[in-house]
């Protein structure tokens, strides 16, 4: 246990480091945050997000980017959509332009709809691909969360204490951290606890608001 300023010293590698899965508590997130567990997810890494619905702007930005989730680069598509449409408008030109005894309008438009079919095609089989590599992002929004837990790879580093995921939290506010590495079966046997507690809160507040409804 120590105190610092600079919690992300011991958060930032951590996260780094991960190889299938991270998992943060933080009540609160900042942007950047949010854009670093993105790309985590754009790497393959499973992401487990407790957080709460605190009304900050910064906050609620950052639950929109991770909400939004990993998007697939639109080049194809948006290439195969254009092609598409200059062939259908340069056929209809070539039309309108009584260019009938030349086969131009024939072939805009069928060089245009094969093209950008083409094109559309391979964009879905990379957004295919794109689903099956990266990795799932899941935020359960806790009430009164104010727990701050780091963890990744089922638990073979910790990091907790104080510090939210937040620039202050990681770069200024004096903060209390705790590391624990090389898993260990109490390690193990605590963190599977405290995940099922926190399993065990959002059913109790997704039945309530079932219930409610």
């Amino acid at each position: 246990m120590k105190l610092t300023r600079k919690a992300g010293e011991d958060i930032l590698p951590l996260l780094d480091r991960a190889e299938g899965k991270v998992t943060v508590y933080s009540p609160f997130i900042s942007p950047e945050y949010a854009r670093l567990l993105l790309e985590k997810g754009e790497d393959g890494v499973d992401v487990d997000l407790f957080t709460a619905n605190a009304d900050t702007n910064y906050h609620q930005e950052s639950l929109r980017i991770l909400r939004n989730g990993p998007e697939l680069p639109k080049t194809l598509r948006n290439a195969g959509l254009l092609l598409i449409l200059l062939g259908v408008a340069g056929a209809w030109v070539a039309y309108s332009l009584q260019l009938l005894a030349l086969p131009l309008p024939l072939l805009l438009l069928v060089g245009g709809i094969s093209g950008g079919g083409y094109l559309l095609k391979k964009h879905s089989e990379r957004a295919s691909e794109w689903s099956e590599f990266h990795g799932d992002i899941n935020i359960d929004v806790v009430q009164g969360l104010h727990a701050k837990v780091y963890s990744r790879d089922g638990g073979e580093e910790v990091v907790f204490g104080s510090p939210n995921f937040t620039n202050s939290g990681m770069q200024k506010n004096l903060e209390v951290v705790g590391v624990c590495r090389n898993k260990s079966p109490l390690q193990e046997g605590s963190k599977r606890r405290l995940e099922e507690s926190f399993e065990n809160i959002v059913r109790k507040q997704e039945s309530k608001a079932g219930g409610e409804a």
